[in-house]
């Protein structure tokens, strides 16, 4: 049929990324495999209700999005900071297929208003932890404009962070500090994202001892995982070593 696509991918139930090349795949054959299931006389009435096809368009556009945040939060270089801002500044505006699908026909979005309204209430219910604790983890990049309030001390109780406010007043108020943290901001905006961790570790252990109690701060603050994904690897790793198949050396 002169298709772009010569086949169809398939779905596995445990890879929640292949939902998503699934649909988009099925979009993108969509006029294709209608006009393959009629010359074959199957009838399935769902490809020509329209408010079905709008929903399917939504559903497509929605997991893709899902899939490109799902990616962007793995990572062994991902520390819980980037992790935080990426969730707060990931947005839904765009929706390509259901786009193209006004372009033929009125669309009706009172439905498609509500599933947005019951995701981002699924993302805040989610993610709250986030929020609230999003303002702390700005200490590992801003100590020069941290209030030391911010700091949820019962998150690092085993610490001794009695000399904290009395070490935050040099970052904040002299040139060198301020301008050394001021220079780290800028270089994570041109490096890698997986890279952060790295600058950020990095600019920490180079504080002198008198700030010895920001620093492991901080270093506590890098330990945090900012998603499961590290976990998973583990396993996935250990699954390999001991498979069946592995063979080892005495």
């Amino acid at each position: 049929m002169d298709s772009s696509y010569k086949d169809l991918p398939l779905y596995s139930a445990v890879r929640w990324l292949s939902c998503g090349n699934v649909l988009e795949r099925f979009v993108g054959c969509f006029d294709a495999i209608k006009a393959f299931l009629a010359e074959k006389g199957q009838d399935y009435p769902e490809l020509e209700d329209e408010k079905w096809v709008v929903k399917l368009m939504f559903l497509t556009d929605i997991t893709g999005h899902l899939n490109k945040l799902n990616l962007k939060l793995q990572g062994s270089g991902q520390t819980v900071l980037d992790i935080s801002d990426d969730v707060a500044t990931s947005t839904f505006r765009y929706f390509s297929h259901l786009r193209e699908l006004s372009l033929q026909h009125s669309i009706s979005t009172a439905e498609i208003c509500k599933y947005i309204s019951e995701l981002e209430s699924e993302f805040t219910t989610r993610f709250r932890e986030f929020q609230k604790y999003g303002p702390m983890f700005s200490f590992l990049i801003k100590p020069d404009s941290f209030d030391g309030h911010e700091l949820d001390l019962s998150l690092i109780d085993w610490l001794d962070t009695q000399d904290m406010i009395m070490q935050l007043i040099e970052p904040k108020s002299l040139t060198l500090w301020v301008t050394k943290f001021a220079e780290l901001r800028k270089h994570l905006e041109t490096t890698a994202g997986r890279d952060h961790g790295t600058c950020i570790f990095t600019c920490w252990i180079s504080l002198p001892e008198k700030f010895s109690c920001l620093r492991k701060i901080a270093l506590a603050l890098l330990t945090v995982f900012g998603s499961t994904y590290l976990c998973e690897q583990i396993f996935s790793h250990m699954k390999s070593v001991l498979s069946p198949s592995q063979s080892f050396d005495n």
